[in-house]
């Protein structure tokens, strides 16, 4: 009573949310023997029989809407269809679609080449044009075929159909080396085409029915089928297994070969088997050789190709017989145009200084017999006139008797490496420059009791006496030689900027090599490692001792006028005091006085 009430609210619930009258629209795919158009034109197949089921228990009037895989899920997205069957189940489309719950099928997909292609794994689609269904979960899915080559960084030319039958038929034009269709259709079709089934197997998924989320019935037509689903599973004698039986099982795959045709087929094998086996032998040891010669040409067509080296190798009489990319690239020939040529034509190398032609090393290799290296500033004129900094070396090409029979080139472009080495040659003699005309002495040192030196410009010998190596490897270390009143002070100076990671600036006394007490300036900062610790301390120490001197000087003098300065004032005033007292005893006597006083 349970499911009947069940099956009664749903078609309730399905009523109010009005079905359109005219019934529901259900997408058609060709995907034999799951869901295809037989030879009268029918829609045929195990979801087809199985929808059908679902319909007549329910009263449903289907319309069967025809197309490729891509138009069918575009149709379903724009709500022209209501029902897709056999669509994968994947995160992507549960965002579009609803799914029934109730498993209908699970299937996967698999591989299938030329017979000639060689493909047993993934890497070996390295390379090769890989045809898919347009927009199915086969090419786009969490497990799909483009994950897959971009999980084992296979490079290959993914081409989109609309149908397996059109994958199977390129396969059979040799169009393409290898497609991925459903396992079924794989192989209910694989003996009508010229195709090898590779052990590739990917994208195992449940495939369901799928309507449009955003329809008002949806999820009741989806109760509805699940509910189905589950009553066909439950009887073994129900629809759902007749249909996979007929469509999956033997009775679907079953071909029978009339009596009469096998005394036939047996009698001609009888009499045609040694030449067959004889020629299938010779045809082996061909094919094996042949196999043998092609895999040993693709081995060095592969290696040539993938080293970064300009490759060239010439005959006995100096002309070109193999080639690489690389070459073409750097002479400017291609190799169909360079074979047979001189490779002095194709090589054409000068001295970048003196534009001096350069003796070709193809022509010592041949001669001596030895491997040959270039000079340095040589550089290869390409065809174009571009010209590019090399280097290279020959070598002769000898058998195991060890008779030469040709040479080989290989040479790189280093015209950027060249650039690199002179741009920093030149800031290297720029910065020599700079420091050679700096008045003191640049130093790194370590940051210990005796600011040990590790590195001191010539300027050391101009402040110190010293040359920069004594300070580094002998005995004697900086801090010996700052007059000890002082080495306080700069190292209060040193603490202090460390601390607050600020430069330092500090004036301070040193007693250089001959005994002579100088005054220096110094500037400096820390270096720190990643963790935050003093690594270094670098910075330039300067002779300041005239300025500091003269500075000296001039307080002195400062000082001593402004001593004879307040004695002239004093002076000034005990005269000021005199010149009062005179004139108040004048005034005092009845006289006049005799000084005037600013009062």
């Amino acid at each position: 009573m349970g499911i009947y009430f069940v099956k009664a609210f749903l078609l309730l619930s399905v009523m109010l949310h009005s079905i359109p009258a005219f019934g529901l629209k259900i997408g058609v795919y060709d995907n034999p023997p799951k869901i295809f158009l037989n030879e009268k034109g029918d829609v045929d197949g195990f979801w087809h029989a199985v929808t059908v089921e679902i319909a007549k228990k329910e009263n449903w009037k289907i319309e069967w809407v025809c197309g490729s895989w891509d138009e069918c899920l575009h149709r379903l997205e724009t709500g022209e269809i209501d029902i897709m069957p056999d669509t994968g189940v994947t995160p992507d489309r549960k965002l579009k679609y609803v799914f029934n719950e109730e498993t209908v099928y699970l299937s996967w997909n698999r591989v299938y080449s030329r017979i000639d292609a060689g493909i047993i794994t993934v890497l070996d689609l390295e390379g090769k044009k890989v045809a898919g269904l347009r927009n199915s979960f086969d090419l786009e899915g969490p497990e799909g075929l483009k994950k897959l080559l971009t999980d084992f960084s296979v490079n290959a030319q993914i081409i989109e159909m609309d149908s397996y039958e059109d994958i199977f038929t390129a396969l059979g034009k040799n169009e393409i080396s290898a497609g991925l269709v459903d396992k079924d259709f794989g192989l209910f079709n694989e003996q009508k085409h010229p195709v090898f089934k590779t052990p590739i197997i990917l994208q195992p998924a449940k495939m369901q029915f799928a309507m449009e989320k955003n329809s008002p019935f949806s999820k009741d037509i989806i109760r509805i089928i699940d509910m189905r689903m589950a009553e066909m599973k439950a009887d073994k004698n129900s629809v759902y297994y007749k249909a996979f039986d007929h469509f999956f099982g033997e009775e679907g795959r079953r071909f029978r070969i009339p009596g009469w045709l096998w005394i036939i087929l047996i009698g001609l094998c009888s009499l045609i088997a040694v030449v067959v086996l004889l020629n299938r032998y010779l045809r082996n040891e061909v094919k094996k050789k042949t196999l043998s010669l092609k895999e040993s040409e693709e081995s060095l067509r592969i290696t040539l190709e993938s080293i970064g080296d300009g490759v060239i190798a010439a005959d006995m009489n100096g002309l070109t017989t193999i080639m690489n990319k690389t070459a073409e690239s750097l002479t400017g020939w291609k190799f169909s145009e360079a074979i047979g040529k001189p490779i002095k034509e194709i090589f054409r190398i000068v001295n970048s200084e003196t534009r001096q032609e350069v003796i070709n090393p193809v022509e010592l290799v041949i001669k001596n017999g030895v491997i040959v290296g270039l000079a340095n500033h040589t550089v290869l004129i390409s065809r174009n006139g571009k010209e590019y900094q090399i280097s290279d070396s020959a070598a002769p090409i000898k058998d195991d008797k060890g008779d030469i029979h040709g040479m080989i080139l290989v040479f790189s472009d280093v015209t950027e490496k060249y650039s690199i080495r002179y741009r920093v040659e030149e800031n290297e003699r720029f910065l020599d420059s700079l420091i050679s005309n700096l008045n003191g002495m640049v130093y790194r040192c370590v940051n210990d009791k005796k600011w040990s030196l590790i590195y001191s410009t010539v300027g050391s010998k101009e402040i110190t006496g010293y040359m920069p190596e004594e300070l580094i490897r002998g005995t004697l270390r900086y801090a010996d030689m700052v007059f000890p009143e002082d080495v306080p002070v700069l190292k209060n100076a040193i603490d202090r900027a460390i601390a607050s990671r600020q430069h330092f600036n500090v004036e301070y006394r040193l007693t250089d090599r001959n005994g002579k007490l100088k005054w220096v300036l110094e500037k400096g900062k820390g270096i720190y490692d990643e963790n935050g610790n003093v690594k270094f301390i670098e910075g330039f120490v300067t002779d300041i001792t005239p300025s500091k001197t003269s500075e000296m000087e001039i307080r002195e003098k400062s000082e001593e006028l402004e001593r004879t300065n307040r004695l002239m004032v004093d002076r000034e005033l005990k005269m000021i005091e005199l010149k009062k007292e005179i004139n108040a005893l004048l005034k005092a006597s009845g006289k006049e006085p005799r000084y005037i006083t600013n009062e």
